[in-house]
């Protein structure tokens, strides 16, 4: 199978499509060059630089061997959506949802990431990258992937990214993938992050399953998102319905705690925990070692 990957200060990484599901798609951050895409099949691995550590976490998502880098450039505009992420909307969380904030949330969760602290993290489901900038600034990590599906606020966060003064650009990295096929080797990241994103995942189970795949033994797993507990979360007829509902309607998926545990167990995690805030939780499970 061949790649196309490409060296600059920041890469973006295309998993295999549903068409096409043996190409990787390869395009770079570029604000004054016209979108590019690139895809070879049949072609052999390029070689161009020596990668530095956080780029040599990369692994083709088929047969995890590591990928190597060639240059290309491109990159496309952002939309409303991404534009607002962080210029209001997510500030809704907090007023409706009972997140804390990122400051907050980030102090929380560093008593969670106290074990792989220096290792890598992967942020993923990153959107505009508010808390990749955050891992990245605090020199906690080796190297911070911030990792999203949507090349639109993959380049709002290289927008944020490029507006930050001394931001330590050398030891991180974008990278657009799925959640269920991340581009990474087995047991070869030390730690990922979910922000307010399990909910919108299509399939938590396949996604939290390929992040125990990735995780090193010892470690950490950590993700906030909304919970939905009440009298009838215990009735199990209940979470089919709700699942079914979501296939049908896309709405989010809302799991209670004992269901989040569960999901953990079930995909290879232990050491379940959660801190809780109505209807905000942030969880931490670890990979046993």
């Amino acid at each position: 199978m061949g790649v196309a990957i490409f060296s600059n200060l920041f890469c973006l990484v295309y998993t295999p499509t549903r068409h096409h599901p043996t190409r990787l798609f390869t395009r770079a951050f570029s604000a004054n060059s016209p979108p590019i895409l690139r895809t070879k099949s049949t072609d052999p691995v390029v070689v161009e630089k020596k990668v530095n550590q956080s780029r040599s976490l990369l692994a083709c998502p088929i047969c995890y061997d590591s990928l190597t880098w060639d240059v290309d450039k491109g990159f496309s505009m952002v939309p409303l959506i991404s534009f607002l992420y962080e210029r209001g909307w997510r500030q809704t969380f907090s007023v409706f949802g009972g997140f804390p904030g990122p400051e907050k949330e980030f102090e929380l969760m560093k008593d969670f990431l106290k074990p792989v602290l220096g290792g890598n993290i992967i942020d993923a489901s990153c959107a505009s990258g508010l808390f990749s900038r955050l891992f990245a600034k605090s020199g906690l990590f080796s190297s911070v992937v911030a990792l999203d599906y949507s090349e639109n606020m993959l380049q709002q966060c290289y927008e944020f990214i490029k507006q930050e003064e001394n931001f330590p650009k050398e030891n991180s990295i974008l990278v657009r993938a799925d959640i269920s096929r991340l581009p990474f080797g087995s047991r070869s990241v030390d730690a990922v992050h979910a922000g307010a994103a399990l909910h919108c995942w299509p399939s938590p189970s396949a996604a939290v399953a390929e992040i125990s795949r990735v995780l090193r033994p010892g470690g950490v797993f950590v993700a906030t998102t909304y919970i939905l507990d009440g009298p009838f979360s215990v009735v199990p007829f209940l979470s089919a319905l709700r699942q079914n509902a979501r296939q049908i309607s896309g709405s989010y998926i809302f799991l209670s705690e004992r269901e989040l545990e569960d999901l953990c167990k079930a995909c290879g995690l232990v050491g379940f925990s959660c801190i809780r805030n109505g209807l905000f939780v942030m969880i931490s499970a670890s990979k046993p070692t």
